[in-house]
Protein backbone atom coordinates (compact mmCIF):
# COMPACT_ATOMS: atom_id res chain seq x y z
CA UNK A 1 0.00 0.00 0.00
CA UNK A 2 0.89 3.52 -0.54
CA UNK A 3 1.41 6.81 1.73
CA UNK A 4 -0.42 8.56 -1.45
CA UNK A 5 -3.21 9.68 0.17
CA UNK A 6 -2.86 12.34 3.21
CA UNK A 7 -3.03 9.96 6.13
CA UNK A 8 -5.05 6.56 4.55
CA UNK A 9 -2.86 3.72 4.32
CA UNK A 10 -0.78 4.52 7.20
CA UNK A 11 -0.65 1.28 8.90
CA UNK A 12 1.47 -0.78 6.54
CA UNK A 13 4.25 1.31 6.32
CA UNK A 14 5.03 1.72 10.24
CA UNK A 15 3.08 2.06 13.96
CA UNK A 16 1.20 5.07 13.84
CA UNK A 17 -0.08 7.65 16.54
CA UNK A 18 -3.39 7.70 17.60
CA UNK A 19 -5.39 8.88 20.03
CA UNK A 20 -9.37 9.64 20.85
CA UNK A 21 -10.32 12.22 17.90
CA UNK A 22 -8.90 15.48 20.00
CA UNK A 23 -10.22 17.53 17.35
CA UNK A 24 -13.60 18.62 16.45
CA UNK A 25 -14.17 19.45 12.57
CA UNK A 26 -15.37 22.88 13.87
CA UNK A 27 -11.65 23.55 14.86
CA UNK A 28 -10.45 22.56 11.30
CA UNK A 29 -8.78 24.79 8.70
CA UNK A 30 -7.64 25.04 5.20
CA UNK A 31 -3.84 25.06 5.55
CA UNK A 32 -3.58 23.91 2.26
CA UNK A 33 -5.14 25.83 -0.85
CA UNK A 34 -7.38 23.55 -2.81
CA UNK A 35 -5.86 22.08 -5.87
CA UNK A 36 -4.09 19.39 -7.19
CA UNK A 37 -0.86 18.78 -6.21
CA UNK A 38 2.22 16.33 -7.20
CA UNK A 39 4.93 14.70 -4.55
CA UNK A 40 8.13 15.92 -5.87
CA UNK A 41 9.95 14.07 -2.80
CA UNK A 42 10.03 11.50 -0.56
CA UNK A 43 12.88 12.06 2.30
CA UNK A 44 13.59 9.11 5.04
CA UNK A 45 14.42 5.66 5.33
CA UNK A 46 14.51 3.66 1.96
CA UNK A 47 11.34 2.33 0.87
CA UNK A 48 10.65 -0.23 -1.51
CA UNK A 49 10.69 1.58 -5.38
CA UNK A 50 6.97 -0.28 -5.94
CA UNK A 51 6.36 1.79 -2.76
CA UNK A 52 7.22 5.05 -3.73
CA UNK A 53 4.65 8.14 -4.81
CA UNK A 54 7.19 9.88 -6.46
CA UNK A 55 4.97 11.85 -9.33
CA UNK A 56 1.75 11.05 -8.32
CA UNK A 57 -0.84 13.25 -8.19
CA UNK A 58 -3.51 14.18 -5.20
CA UNK A 59 -6.64 16.57 -5.69
CA UNK A 60 -7.38 18.85 -2.45
CA UNK A 61 -10.82 20.08 -1.56
CA UNK A 62 -12.40 21.13 1.44
CA UNK A 63 -16.10 19.85 2.69
CA UNK A 64 -18.98 21.87 3.63
CA UNK A 65 -18.17 20.29 7.22
CA UNK A 66 -14.53 21.94 7.32
CA UNK A 67 -12.32 18.86 6.06
CA UNK A 68 -9.92 18.08 3.50
CA UNK A 69 -11.16 15.57 0.67
CA UNK A 70 -7.50 14.55 -0.73
CA UNK A 71 -8.76 12.58 -3.74
CA UNK A 72 -5.56 10.55 -5.77
CA UNK A 73 -5.80 11.49 -9.42
CA UNK A 74 -4.92 8.16 -10.69
CA UNK A 75 -5.83 5.75 -8.15
CA UNK A 76 -9.29 7.36 -7.31
CA UNK A 77 -8.80 6.61 -3.57
CA UNK A 78 -10.36 9.17 -1.15
CA UNK A 79 -9.38 10.61 2.31
CA UNK A 80 -10.01 12.83 4.63
CA UNK A 81 -8.87 14.59 7.56
CA UNK A 82 -9.55 17.55 9.95
CA UNK A 83 -6.18 20.21 9.68
CA UNK A 84 -5.96 22.12 13.06
CA UNK A 85 -2.91 24.72 13.59
CA UNK A 86 -0.35 23.25 15.97
CA UNK A 87 -0.28 25.38 18.66
CA UNK A 88 2.27 28.62 17.85
CA UNK A 89 5.06 26.84 15.68
CA UNK A 90 4.66 28.71 12.53
CA UNK A 91 3.43 26.90 9.01
CA UNK A 92 2.69 23.69 11.17
CA UNK A 93 -0.56 21.60 11.49
CA UNK A 94 -2.13 18.43 12.58
CA UNK A 95 -3.72 16.20 10.32
CA UNK A 96 -6.49 13.76 12.33
CA UNK A 97 -8.25 11.14 10.21
CA UNK A 98 -10.66 9.01 11.70
CA UNK A 99 -9.38 6.29 9.20
CA UNK A 100 -7.97 4.19 12.18
CA UNK A 101 -11.39 3.64 14.09
CA UNK A 102 -12.25 0.98 11.36
CA UNK A 103 -9.57 -0.68 11.99
CA UNK A 104 -9.43 -3.83 14.56
CA UNK A 105 -6.20 -3.00 17.07
CA UNK A 106 -6.30 0.83 16.50
CA UNK A 107 -10.07 1.90 17.07
CA UNK A 108 -9.39 5.83 17.35
CA UNK A 109 -8.16 8.54 15.25
CA UNK A 110 -4.73 8.55 13.84
CA UNK A 111 -2.38 11.54 13.60
CA UNK A 112 0.29 13.28 10.98
CA UNK A 113 2.16 16.33 10.56
CA UNK A 114 1.62 18.86 7.77
CA UNK A 115 4.23 21.67 7.52
CA UNK A 116 2.81 24.27 4.66
CA UNK A 117 5.79 25.49 2.26
CA UNK A 118 5.97 27.69 -0.61
CA UNK A 119 4.01 26.51 -3.23
CA UNK A 120 2.63 22.94 -1.25
CA UNK A 121 2.96 20.86 2.28
CA UNK A 122 5.12 18.25 3.56
CA UNK A 123 3.39 15.41 5.50
CA UNK A 124 5.29 13.31 8.18
CA UNK A 125 3.87 10.36 9.22
CA UNK A 126 5.69 9.80 12.61
CA UNK A 127 6.46 5.94 13.36
CA UNK A 128 5.83 4.48 16.79
CA UNK A 129 8.97 4.41 17.90
CA UNK A 130 9.20 5.45 22.49
CA UNK A 131 12.77 6.61 21.83
CA UNK A 132 11.59 9.54 19.66
CA UNK A 133 8.90 10.42 22.63
CA UNK A 134 9.62 12.05 25.92
CA UNK A 135 8.19 10.88 28.47
CA UNK A 136 6.57 13.54 29.29
CA UNK A 137 3.97 13.12 25.96
CA UNK A 138 2.14 10.25 27.91
CA UNK A 139 2.07 7.77 24.68
CA UNK A 140 1.41 4.19 25.39
CA UNK A 141 3.08 1.50 23.08
CA UNK A 142 1.21 -1.44 22.17
CA UNK A 143 1.66 -4.01 19.66
CA UNK A 144 -0.45 -4.32 16.70
CA UNK A 145 1.01 -6.87 14.12
CA UNK A 146 3.88 -8.51 14.08
CA UNK A 147 6.93 -5.57 14.09
CA UNK A 148 4.18 -3.05 13.61
CA UNK A 149 3.33 -0.78 16.95
CA UNK A 150 0.89 2.02 17.94
CA UNK A 151 1.70 4.91 19.90
CA UNK A 152 -1.46 6.01 21.57
CA UNK A 153 -1.43 9.31 23.09
CA UNK A 154 -3.18 10.27 26.60
CA UNK A 155 -4.48 13.33 25.44
CA UNK A 156 -4.26 16.42 22.64
CA UNK A 157 -1.67 18.04 24.98
CA UNK A 158 0.20 14.74 24.52
CA UNK A 159 0.33 14.45 20.79
CA UNK A 160 1.00 18.45 20.51
CA UNK A 161 4.02 17.80 22.59
CA UNK A 162 5.32 15.13 20.52
CA UNK A 163 4.54 16.46 17.10
CA UNK A 164 6.26 19.47 18.28
CA UNK A 165 9.33 17.90 18.46
CA UNK A 166 9.10 15.11 16.30
CA UNK A 167 8.98 18.30 13.76
CA UNK A 168 12.31 19.41 15.15
CA UNK A 169 14.02 16.12 13.26
CA UNK A 170 11.57 14.16 11.33
CA UNK A 171 12.65 10.85 10.20
CA UNK A 172 10.66 11.33 7.10
CA UNK A 173 8.60 13.73 5.05
CA UNK A 174 6.66 13.30 1.57
CA UNK A 175 6.62 17.01 -0.34
CA UNK A 176 4.17 17.98 -2.35
CA UNK A 177 4.11 20.50 -5.01
CA UNK A 178 1.43 22.49 -6.36
CA UNK A 179 0.74 22.18 -10.10
CA UNK A 180 0.08 25.45 -11.73
CA UNK A 181 -3.08 26.01 -13.53
CA UNK A 182 -3.05 25.70 -17.26
CA UNK A 183 -4.85 28.09 -19.16
CA UNK A 184 -6.69 27.78 -22.63
CA UNK A 185 -4.30 28.68 -25.64
CA UNK A 186 -6.22 30.82 -28.32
Amino acid sequence: MKKLMLLALILPLSGCWSGSGFYAAAEAVQAIPAGTYRVVDERGPPVDESDSDFGKRVRIAYLANGRAMVEGTESGDESDAILVKLGDAPNLYVAQSDFGAAIPGVGSSVYALVQVIDEGYQIAIPRCDQKRIKGSARAVTSGLFVGKTICRFADRAALELALIDYAKDPISWTEYRREEKRTARR
